[in-house]
């Protein structure tokens, strides 16, 4: 058995871009089902590497692609972080269905389950709304329900943005959460609420394509990604027949330490889906990326294979 890696590209919806994609696949075997993954904000798809080949090893094709402004689909290294087009919300998860497309012509008979990671569950929570008929189950790791006073933000935050210069960059995120929980974590590292994994953090700290500072205009339209898939409106057009698990480290200041995933998971069940959770204690927001990952995995593993059902002719 032999795990083969393929990188791919593709025109982006926003006629500007190319979009990175990996594949990763048994190269023996025909598998029973695919999962593509949508990475989270400063992040790209070959960070999943380790867990892509697990399922690749597992009978699933995985795939996966670098969203606008992000990764390798960016022509140089001075347009990372810049995605904050009016339209780029909508823009990112057209991507992600242009990919979608793609692979089903390839495997038009198995099951496709969607992971969104971050700002990646936020574009699946959209995705999920506006093209979930053809995906057999969603995760979401790293995610949350916002709401509160958070969630007036979604009418200020491009007016905020023009306040602060559109075009310039705000500071690296993990220096914003870092000040944010250094307390919290006791650790002088400003990366600790990444991962319990100091490795992780370490490879975190010299990847060119992670974690790099964003324009205002792309923050703001981060925010409303969030905001929007948190909102009654998006509660009320989910596909309550979609099956969902929410996978996220108890300790995740994304997921307001559990308590945003809590939320979330309710509001969900409240409108008949099927959801299951897992909060997994002492774990921060990277959790496929922590050393002992196994069981994570194992669980995410069963959990799609739960959820295969039939074949789709």
């Amino acid at each position: 058995m032999a795990i083969i890696k393929t990188q791919a590209f593709f025109h982006s919806t926003d006629n500007k871009s190319l979009i990175r994609t990996l594949i990763w696949k048994d190269s023996e075997n025909e598998p029973a089902a695919l999962l593509q993954i949508a990475p989270g904000l400063t992040d790209h798809i070959n960070r999943y590497d380790r867990f892509a080949r697990f399922l690749a090893q597992k009978g699933f094709v995985v795939c996966g692609s670098d969203h606008i402004g992000h990764g390798k689909s960016v022509k140089s290294m001075e347009e990372l972080g810049d995605f904050g087009a009016p339209d780029a919300g909508i823009r990112m998860v057209d991507d992600m269905h242009v990919l979608h497309n793609i692979m089903r012509k390839r495997y038009p008979y198995i099951p496709f389950f969607l992971l969104g990671h971050d700002m990646g569950s936020f574009l699946a929570r959209i995705y999920a709304v506006n093209f979930g008929d053809d995906i057999a189950g969603l995760i979401l790791c790293g995610t949350a329900q916002i709401g509160g006073k958070i969630s007036e933000l979604r009418d200020y935050a491009d007016v905020i943005a023009d306040f602060m210069g559109k075009e310039k960059y705000s500071y690296k995120g993990s220096e914003i959460m870092g000040k944010l929980t250094s307390r919290y974590y006791k650790e002088d590292d400003e990366s600790a609420w990444l991962s319990v994994s100091k490795e992780n953090r370490q490879e975190a700290e010299v990847d060119p394509y992670f974690d790099f500072p964003i324009t205002n205009a792309s923050a703001a339209n981060v925010i409303k990604l969030a905001l929007k898939c948190s909102s009654d409106e998006w509660f009320s057009e989910f596909p309550a027949f979609l099956p969902v698990f929410l996978a996220s480290g108890a300790k995740d200041p994304v997921g307001f330490f559990g308590k945003g995933v809590i939320k979330l998971c309710d509001k969900l069940e409240d409108i008949g889906v099927n959801v299951d959770m897992m909060l997994y204690p002492g774990l921060r927001h990277e959790i496929l990326n922590e050393d002992d990952y196994s069981y994570i995995y194992e669980d995410i593993l069963n959990w799609m294979n739960k959820n295969i059902q039939g074949d789709f002719v």
